[in-house]
């Protein structure tokens, strides 16, 4: 898959040097409602994740029995907003965390497990920027 290896690219970048030895970490994006001409013979459900282990990162496509942090969103919900670099587009960002605070009222955005977890971790908060450019 393309975009997992970009995303994979891109993490190796931003991580670099800001892994710290000990870090154990799982952390899974599932969309709901995913088009089938999308994701062909995989379903309605599509995930990728990313495992961190003791300063080594790996990123996959799946959906995992077990991670520290998951969170499933509904496609329709978010895809205006995947491909929307927020920094250069500070409204654009509010509307998308409006959408995600309704969607979590309507039971469309799930978040499961520890939502600190990736505090700590300077590059979680530039990840959205960087993957939007490929993402649609």
């Amino acid at each position: 898959m393309p975009w997992i290896a970009l995303v994979e690219r891109t993490l190796h970048s931003l991580c670099e040097g800001h892994i710290p030895d000990g870090v154990n970490f799982v952390f899974n994006e599932i969309l709901t409602g995913v088009p089938k001409e999308l994701q062909p013979g995989c379903g309605e459900r599509v995930g990728w994740y990313i495992k961190l282990a003791n300063a080594e990162l790996d990123v996959g496509a799946g959906i995992l029995q077990c991670a520290d942090l998951r969170v499933t969103m509904d496609y329709r919900t978010v895809q205006p907003y995947v491909s929307v670099v927020f920094a250069k587009n500070p409204q654009v960002e509010r509307e998308a965390r409006m959408a995600m605070i309704n969607a979590y009222r309507e039971g469309k955005y799930l978040i499961e497990g520890d939502q600190e977890a990736m505090a700590g971790m300077p590059w979680a908060g530039k990840l959205h920027d960087a993957l939007a450019p490929c993402t649609c």
